[in-house]
């Protein structure tokens, strides 16, 4: 059985708009829709675990319902987010079904999502039975600052063995379950579940990520959006 757990729980403060970014509209449609949009081509999907602050449970149920696109398949549940990344990722870890063996974590954020990633992480995830992430090569340079003054470089890291990870993420439920618990009761905060599984001992595999994959932050990446729907509707012509 596979699940997905999506995270909405963010307001998206660098957004610059007066409400949640899931809410925008580009195309005729909210990022949220999107999103959900892009989950439905994964093949045997059990569970789908949507997480968002319990103000907003009734207006995503409402689009939801309005969608239609998942019908009678696969369960679809409601949990709420938490103070940092990891609370929500964890309080929806605990509402999967027990029977759970593969989970996927996403962001909401991350709306424009191409199918052939899904595909290839859940593909991957099921042959190899590791953690797998996408990731995209650094174009940028990549510096360590320094510990006491970070106003300096202490350190110019190669970027041969860097990456940029992206969601989702794919991972046995059980582990990535346990890895979570252990990383709370030791203090540890990371930054996705990736970190979590090393913390823990599980190894993470990493495959290419897309490009299209973007991360809506800003407003700036709006436009970005608008640019990947314009050649995705050409592609379709």
């Amino acid at each position: 059985m596979i699940a997905c757990i999506v995270l909405f729980g963010g307001r998206g403060h660098r957004f610059e708009h007066f409400e949640p970014k899931q809410y925008y509209e580009i195309g005729g449609k909210s990022l949220l829709v999107h999103c959900l949009e892009s989950i439905k081509i994964i093949d045997n999907l059990s569970q789908l675990v949507i997480v968002c602050e319990p103000t907003e449970r009734s207006r995503v149920q409402d689009i939801m319902t309005n969608m239609k696109s998942f019908g009678k398949k696969p369960q679809v549940v409601f949990c709420d987010s938490g103070k940092q990344r990891s609370d929500s990722v964890l309080n929806g870890l605990r509402s999967c079904l027990p029977s759970t063996e593969w989970i996927l974590v996403h962001d909401g954020a991350r709306a424009f999502c191409p199918p052939d990633l899904f595909r290839s992480l859940c593909e991957h995830l099921l042959k190899f039975q590791v953690g797998v992430v996408p990731g995209l090569p650094p174009v940028d340079t990549i510096v360590q600052r320094e510990t006491q003054d970070k106003t300096f470089i202490s350190n110019s890291l190669s970027r041969h063995n860097l990456s940029r990870v992206q969601t989702p993420q794919g991972f046995s439920y059980p582990q990535i379950l346990q890895a979570y618990i252990q990383g709370k009761k030791n203090n540890f905060e990371g930054t996705d579940c990736s970190s979590y599984a090393l913390f823990s001992g599980h190894p993470v595999k990493i495959i290419p990520g897309s490009e299209e994959n973007i991360k809506v932050t800003s407003p700036i990446d709006l436009e970005l959006a608008k640019y990947i729907l314009r050649k995705r509707d050409l592609n379709k012509c």
